[in-house]
């Protein structure tokens, strides 16, 4: 059973292999793909990210962040960033990720502004039952000048 739960200093290591290769591809988060292991881990933890973790039977599959949208008037707005092993997709990792931060993000907004629904970055509604589709976008292919031609 997959198990969500916030990320220790100790996990650390397995969420550096799990972010890291996602970053330094550069076709899911507009990151720096030449980012080091700390920089990488820098980001995935800065401040207002509060991370987690999902792990089945001790190993860590996944991670993702929650953080407001926001400063002030948008802080009840939730916006995260999700990443799954790549050899433990398809197994609902990420849905049993994507359902747990909804479930925080709803106590957030309820704790900051008692709010009773939150938006999600896809501007979808949340509600006690969410349906947990959601798509995945890639940043569209580019050339880079700083690149060799043939790598986008």
């Amino acid at each position: 059973m997959i198990n969500v739960r916030p990320s220790v200093e100790f996990g650390q290591d397995a969420v550096r292999e799990i972010i890291l290769p996602v970053i330094q591809a550069g076709n899911t988060y507009a990151l720096p793909e030449d980012w080091t292991k700390a920089e990488a881990l820098a980001y995935w933890y800065a401040p207002p990210h509060r991370v987690f973790v999902a792990e089945e039977d001790g190993r860590i599959l996944g991670t993702y962040f929650l953080q407001p949208n926001q400063r002030g008037g948008g802080d009840h707005i939730a916006n995260c960033g999700y990443i799954t092993r790549s050899d433990a997709t398809g197994r609902g990792v990420a849905s049993a990720m994507c359902a747990h931060s909804l479930a925080e993000a709803q106590k957030t907004a309820e704790d900051i502004r008692g709010a009773d629904s939150l938006t999600a970055q896809s501007g979808a509604r949340a509600s006690a039952e969410p349906s947990l589709r959601f798509d995945l976008y890639r940043r569209p292919s580019r050339t880079r000048p700083d690149r060799p031609s043939g790598r986008t």
